[in-house]
């Protein structure tokens, strides 16, 4: 049976709401795989226990293609920002400082 979800992107990750409450929510750094296909979003991620083996995949049904490719565009753009952020702070300042 399809139940409706609403998904939320943000800074931190992505949300699962159903009715409007969060039943889910995904730290960017658990993210495995994003794939669009037609009409369909599928996320991989891997659980609390991170191994190799323990990957879940998030099956969406999304109502155009044009939503969907929309769709992972967003995420795509939400997820190379964490990655560029978490390089930043790891090989040392950011590349432009706005308060110097």
């Amino acid at each position: 049976e399809k139940i409706p979800y609403l998904l939320g992107i943000s800074p931190f990750g992505l949300s699962m709401c159903k009715e409007f409450v969060v039943i889910q929510s995904y730290k960017w750094s658990k993210v495995v795989q994003v794939v669009y296909k037609g009409k369909k979003f599928i996320v991989k991620v891997r659980g609390d226990w991170a191994t190799d083996s323990n990957i879940n995949s998030l099956h969406f049904d999304v109502d155009s293609s044009k939503t969907c490719k929309d769709l992972y565009n967003t995420f795509v753009e939400h997820i190379n920002f964490y990655i560029s952020s978490k390089r930043s702070l790891v090989f040392g300042k950011p590349e432009s400082n706005v308060f110097s």
